[in-house]
């Protein structure tokens, strides 16, 4: 897991992330589902196509033969003014639409992506046998996680990301109407 600090182009990574926090559209229950399948998209992308996007049940990438299950929020590893956290944000590792007391973990290492803004992004990671029972929790629809960051391998750190001086796009298309138009372009009417 440690390679992919070289694997992927992480300032063009994170350059995209800015993109995408900028389109509002993607903020939305529907848009957040796409928002992560244009995450996974852009990390795939940005590795040269070395981390895989499977989107397998139970893990979202394949480097290798590590099979690693990707979360993505904002502030989950940072705060807002870029200070460290001592824990995760609780994130929800799993949604079981019922018995989440039988969820199993498929993964071999869990990926948490934060991309709240310049001041947090960060990449870090933990492996599936270092995932102890006091850092999960069993809700009704599913399995949250938090992490205490020193149980965390950091794959790029906030600081690093800082160094990028990246630039936002001042006037970005909109992924939405980016995807909205490619559909419209495949449609056929017979």
């Amino acid at each position: 897991m440690q390679n992919l600090k070289n694997i992927v182009d992480w300032k063009n990574f994170f350059y995209n992330i800015e993109r995408v926090n900028t389109d509002k559209s993607l903020d939305t229950p529907s848009g957040r589902f796409i928002k992560e399948i244009i995450i996974s998209t852009i990390l795939q992308t940005c590795s040269n196509n070395n981390v895989v996007y499977v989107n397998e049940n139970g893990w979202d990438f394949q480097y290798q033969d590590i099979k690693i299950e990707s979360k993505s929020q904002k502030f989950c590893l940072n705060t807002k003014k870029g200070k460290s956290k001592k824990n995760t944000s609780s994130i929800k590792l799993k949604n079981t639409l019922g018995d989440s007391k039988h969820a199993v973990l498929n993964f071999d290492a869990l990926m948490i992506v934060d991309t709240g803004s310049m001041d947090s992004y960060a990449v870090a990671y933990i492996e599936k046998q270092d995932i102890t029972a006091e850092m999960l929790k069993y809700v009704a629809d599913g399995v949250c996680i938090q992490i205490p960051k020193d149980k965390l391998t950091f794959i790029v750190d906030n600081d690093t990301i800082k160094k990028y001086a990246i630039i936002p796009n001042e006037n970005p298309q909109s992924f939405m109407q980016v995807i909205q138009q490619a559909i419209l372009n495949n449609i056929k009417i017979l």
